[in-house]
């Protein structure tokens, strides 16, 4: 079950298992950060930020990137990591 926290203007849902999955979005700024899992509610943002690359926080990207072409998005997802 996704959590949902209320921080000002933004809103921040999610799920966060330490070593298991890590997956946020703050859909006010079209944002995802890491993809631990892929909830269906995550294909709408256009950017995400990776913190880094263990499988806990990039697991699910395949999946995302296969349930955005499922959604029919038109714009490409723009992942950012650190070098």
């Amino acid at each position: 079950m996704l959590t949902q926290v209320t921080a000002g203007p933004y809103t921040v849902r999610g799920l966060s298992l330490g070593g298991i999955h890590t997956a946020l979005c703050v859909p006010e700024l079209r944002l995802l950060l890491d993809a631990g899992l892929a909830p269906r509610s995550f294909v709408g943002p256009d950017t995400m930020l990776l913190s880094h690359g263990h499988v806990d926080h990039l697991g699910s990207l395949a999946g995302l990137l296969g349930l955005r072409g499922l959604a029919a998005k038109s714009t490409p997802l723009r992942v950012m990591m650190p070098a």
